[in-house]
């Protein structure tokens, strides 16, 4: 694949794996802190705590996807915006959005063998 000369592409696909890597050690602490704070609090503080954080990382995957539409918006409009930067974004938001519709995925597995569990 032939990328453009200003295309530096190796610190792009750095930037997307150190994000990737800061969101696994994101994800380390989270659970850590839900294990420390379990025996803390009420389930319904948990619950609480679980939708906050929900709520925090749909707005993430919502941000993501509004700059991807603005970058594509502002490429076609042929403002100064670097190919590779729309293609970035893009991507971006691909996969939190793939990645979303994995959690959900897994929630309502989960859900269900729950709810077909002998008491």
């Amino acid at each position: 694949m032939n990328f453009p000369p200003n295309l530096n592409n190796n610190m792009d696909l750095t930037l997307t794996f150190n994000q990737m890597k800061s969101a696994e050690s994101v994800k380390k602490g989270l659970m850590s802190h839900v294990q420390n704070e379990s025996a803390q609090h009420s389930a319904g503080d948990m619950l609480n705590q679980f939708g906050n954080v929900l709520s925090d990382e749909i707005h993430k995957i919502t941000e993501l996807e509004n700059e991807a539409k603005v970058n594509v918006q502002d490429f076609a409009a042929g403002k100064d915006i670097p190919m590779h930067q729309v293609v970035m974004s893009i991507e971006k938001s691909d996969m939190a959005f793939k990645m979303a519709a994995q959690v959900r995925n897994h929630m309502v597995r989960a859900y269900k063998e729950i709810s077909q569990m002998n008491v």
